[in-house]
């Protein structure tokens, strides 16, 4: 039976002497609902059936980081407590080496933890589309290894999705797909995800590997107070394998005329 959370905790050298916390975040209803079992069968899970529960991990300081976005040595795995006496093990060193960066030294480590949810049943292959998409236009800093881009702080998010037909014949829009933006944080007032229609009649068709440029202004949560910014930009989610980035944006103030 899995009903609730689960408990979580790390393991491993690196774990030794670190602080984390646990907050309870409420799960992000999925967006196509149809595609999904009812809650109730967590409660006795069917062979073949399967349960997803997102976290969402902050902070983590290592000895001796002296913070600032800095990055500590990961544990070797994260355990998750599914049922009493009954844990599952995922590894995380063996593929992530570096934990998340360290903001505050001296502040435990935080884990933002889900419910149990059925996982949704994969579209047939048949619906997928060759789009491949990426983030572009504002300008970006290598922060650690990863890419960030900067922003003017407003009501507003703007930026460029750039679409590119990775498929090997034209591609021609039969109807304009939905994508789907979710921002991502530890707070409960972070809105669901939001689904608008792409503006893809002016494309009508794309070349083998042409690539189009198109505006995108997402209403931005909590502008006045938030300096970064993290969400997930997917495009037709209702296909099998659709195209999606997760861009970070740091939010710098506006200039002063």
């Amino acid at each position: 039976m899995l009903v609730g959370r689960p408990g979580i905790s790390f393991a491993g050298p690196g774990a030794s002497g670190a602080r984390w916390q646990i907050v309870r975040t409420p799960r992000s209803p999925f967006r196509w609902q149809e595609l999904t079992d009812p809650p109730g069968s967590l409660r006795a899970l069917r062979p073949g059936k399967s349960a997803v529960v997102g976290i969402w991990w902050r902070n983590w300081s290592g000895r001796g980081n002296p913070g600032g976005g800095s990055v500590s040595a990961a544990p070797d795995a994260i355990v998750f407590g599914v049922a009493p006496g009954d844990s599952i093990s995922a590894p995380v060193r063996r593929s992530y080496p570096l934990g998340p960066r360290c903001d505050a030294p001296g502040m435990p480590s935080v884990l933002s933890v889900t419910p149990f949810a059925p996982l949704p049943r994969r579209p047939p292959p048949g619906s997928h589309l060759p789009l491949r998409v990426a983030i572009t236009g504002p300008p970006s800093i290598l922060r650690n290894g990863v890419r960030v881009f900067l922003a003017r702080r407003g009501p507003q998010l703007r930026f460029r999705v750039a679409l590119t037909n990775a498929g090997r014949r034209t591609f021609r829009f039969r109807g304009c797909p939905v994508y789907l933006v979710h921002f991502i944080g530890a707070s409960s007032s972070m809105p669901p995800p939001e689904a608008y229609v792409l503006n893809c009649r002016p494309i009508g068709a794309m070349a083998p590997h042409e690539t189009v440029l198109l505006e995108m202004r997402v209403p931005l949560p909590g502008w006045r107070t938030a300096t970064s910014i993290d969400f997930d930009w997917e495009l037709a989610p209702r296909t099998a394998e659709p195209s999606w980035t997760a861009p970070s944006f740091q939010l710098v103030p506006r200039r002063s005329r």
